[in-house]
């Protein structure tokens, strides 16, 4: 499974020598053969080339690579060191403007973990920053981003977020995590109110990351479709190795938004992809956290069968309407809780959703 074959150099403990290849275990050396580009084309998709570099460096296996694929590994690598520097500097002028100005904030998904992390921050690449504030300060935080040179990217925004931009840097501004409808209660308050401050500025705590890192991939990515980048997978399993939590505190956040179905589907995800590795204290932590959140027993059998055979990435651009229908609203906890996200959807779609 290509999946499981990229994230072997992934998953490693990073402030460890590197493994050798071993191709009894892993097959033959995925960049050295006749479908080198084609796996390179999938790792560039999951922004996993750059960990791959770094880890054939380290092996001294750059010179088995076919011709090129170094190469086009390295510019890709430049590229994200870039990047990561220029999205620094506007995370710590945002932090900056937005501490001053007693802005309530904060920076999440990848961006807002990196630094934490990963050896080389840089290797864990991101196309945009994800900012998340309270809905009625999006008036002044328009002005502070304006007065930075960022500029809003058209009438893109949604019922919950909008981008800015100031060269290649990209800003998705969110007033909430999820569409409006999708969770029992405004989850946007109390996520503000649990921030701490790290080295990237603001982010969510330990047990909201987690919780976020499982429902967000489920409810926009469909869990294991081609746009749920396995960098995530990469986000969560070395966020749970480097930080201590409590697991029932984390299934407590996911219970009150009324989308367990969501956060075990990613789990059940994770554990199908993490079989190979032998039992660490991180797998230990998510088979807890989803023994905790135990759905009953057919949607548990009828979301199971949805990811083993992969029918969300099958269905993804071909019948998206059917995934929603059949995958995502199962996510959701009670018939309360599907009809409110049903409800909301439908008054987006049909203009009515929630003003600028």
């Amino acid at each position: 499974m290509a999946h499981r074959m990229a994230l072997i150099p992934v998953l490693g403990d990073p402030d460890a020598e590197a493994a050798s290849w071993d191709d009894s275990r892993f097959g033959a050396f995925p960049l050295a053969g006749q479908q080198s580009n084609e796996f390179l084309d999938f790792l560039t998709w999951h922004g996993l080339t750059g960990f791959w570099l770094d880890w054939c460096r380290r092996q001294g296996l750059l010179d088995s690579l076919v011709p090129g694929a170094a190469e086009r590994m390295q510019e890709l690598d430049l590229a994200a060191r870039a990047s990561f520097l220029l999205q620094t500097h506007a995370m710590r002028q945002i932090t900056q403007d937005f501490d001053e100005r007693e802005i309530l904030h904060l920076v999440f998904k990848g961006v807002a973990t990196r630094m934490e992390l990963y050896r080389v921050p840089h290797l864990r690449s991101a196309s945009d920053i994800d900012l998340l504030i309270n809905r009625a300060d999006r008036g002044v935080v328009s002005e502070v981003l304006k007065s930075r040179g960022f500029v809003l990217a058209g009438d893109n925004a949604s019922a919950h977020e909008e981008t800015w931009q100031r060269g290649s840097v990209d800003i998705d501004l969110h007033w909430d995590v999820l569409a409006p409808g999708r969770t029992r209660y405004a989850m946007v308050p109390s996520l503000l109110e649990g921030r701490i401050r790290v080295s990237a500025g603001w982010r969510m705590s330990d047990e909201d990351t987690v919780a976020m890192m499982l429902l967000h991939p489920a409810v926009t990515k469909y869990v294991c479709s081609r746009h749920a980048g396995l960098n995530r997978v990469a986000d969560i399993v070395h966020f749970v190795r480097h930080r201590t939590m409590d697991p029932e505190l984390v299934a407590q956040r996911i219970r009150s938004t009324g989308l367990v179905g969501a956060a075990w589907a990613t789990l059940t995800w994770l554990d199908l992809l993490l079989k190979p590795w032998p039992s660490n204290p991180e797998q230990a932590f998510l088979h807890s956290l989803r023994e905790s959140l135990q759905l009953g027993r057919l949607r548990a059998a009828y979301l199971r069968r949805w990811i083993a055979n992969d029918w969300p990435g099958r269905l993804e651009g071909r019948a998206d309407g059917l995934v929603r229908i059949g995958f995502t609203l199962p996510f959701h906890d009670s018939l309360a809780d599907v009809i409110r996200a049903s409800t909301s959807r439908l008054g987006r779609n049909a203009g009515m959703g929630e003003p600028r």
